[in-house]
């Protein structure tokens, strides 16, 4: 099968592809140059390469995106050429809703009769600041609605974004997928108390772990109030 992936990069769909080209896939990866989300104007200088048995192609962002006031609009690409368009894909994967490459290769798979699929990876979240739900809310009647409304399926990691599709399609287009793994780095693990070791911990003491991005969308700082009034109480670490 051919695979068209459009995503910006992140470790679990760098994952995704390396597993489906070691199953005899081929895989292309559509993205933008952009270096980091830190630095508009850091470019990726190799606009095309394979890595792992994954095509990689990038597109030039549009000049001087950098000074526009979203990412949507920082991101937006300088254009697809007719002779990539026309490639034969047997899917579309997409990885992020609010992305220009996610709207542009939504509507390029439904006009040549593609399924795409999308990742939904906390992009249905609502935005807490009221300018942020402005631009969502206008995302979602311009392009958001029509792009999970088409989707052969929507992609969820957990029962809560499932939820949240629900107004969007029907509960048999609603898949649980969780992340994936690279189990080949568990296999060498070290010595259980290194960790506590290293950071000074008690081996009577409790530790508190979260594990995930430091974001307001992952509520970590309640988990801080919380915890600030038991770490003495129950002699434990977060």
């Amino acid at each position: 099968h051919r695979d068209l992936h459009s995503f910006p990069t992140r470790r679990s769909s760098d994952l995704l592809g390396r597993e489906l080209a070691s199953r005899g896939h081929s895989v292309s990866v559509y993205t933008t140059d952009v270096l980091t989300i830190e630095n508009w104007k850091a470019r990726v200088k190799k606009k095309n390469e394979e890595a792992s048995g994954v095509k990689v192609i990038r597109f030039s962002r549009r000049k001087y995106g950098d000074k526009l006031p979203t990412k949507f609009l920082k991101l937006l690409i300088a254009g697809v050429d007719d002779s990539q368009e026309a490639m034969d894909f047997d899917i579309v994967h997409i990885s992020e809703i609010t992305h220009p490459l996610g709207v542009k290769y939504s509507s390029w798979a439904r006009k040549l009769n593609i399924p795409y699929v999308i990742s939904i990876f906390g992009n249905l979240s609502r935005p807490r600041s009221l300018p942020r739900q402005v631009l969502r809310n206008s995302f979602d009647f311009l392009w958001g609605r029509r792009m999970l409304k088409n989707a052969s399926a929507l992609l969820v990691q957990n029962p809560h974004e499932g939820e949240l599709c629900t107004p969007y399609t029907s509960s048999g287009r609603i898949v649980p997928v969780l992340l994936p793994l690279d189990m080949a780095s568990f296999q060498n693990l070290p010595s259980r108390g290194v960790f506590k070791e290293k950071y000074h911990i008690k081996e009577n003491e409790k530790m508190i772990l979260f594990l995930g991005r430091i974001h307001e969308y992952k509520g970590i700082q309640l988990l801080v109030e919380a915890s600030a009034g038991l770490l003495n109480k129950l002699n434990c670490r977060l």
